[in-house]
């Protein structure tokens, strides 16, 4: 209940849900966690900041919508057209290339744990 809550999601989990969830909190150096945040996310939070751009949350939409691109400019209430030329920024301005899975692991492991810390 209480990660559900810190998840910010009324959808019920399950014990087989919590695997990666389980992993970060139990993870003792928090310290080591925001410096994984920082390297990964650093970049674009500043980029946010400076320009009131809202590329984090971009990035946060596009991996509740399982990478689709359609349904994230919809949930953003965005042109498809829009939700590209932000994708593209994201890419540029983070110096990354998010068609490499290992990429976007990265970047959904720095949210989640982002999202966690800030919440704990």
């Amino acid at each position: 209940m209480e990660l559900a809550e810190r998840l910010q999601t009324d959808i019920p989990l399950f014990i087989g849900d919590l695997g990666v969830y389980q992993l970060i909190l139990s993870l003792s150096d928090r310290n080591r966690l925001s410096e994984f945040c920082e390297q990964t996310l650093g970049t674009l939070t500043e980029y946010d900041m400076r320009q009131n751009a809202d590329l984090i949350k971009t990035l946060e939409a596009y991996f509740n919508c399982h990478g689709n691109l359609s349904q994230t400019a919809e949930s953003l209430i965005v042109h498809r057209n829009t939700l590209l030329y932000r994708m593209n920024r994201i890419n540029e301005i983070a110096g990354i290339d998010l068609s490499r899975p290992e990429t976007r692991l990265a970047l959904h492991l720095a949210l989640t744990i982002r999202r966690l810390l800030t919440l704990a």
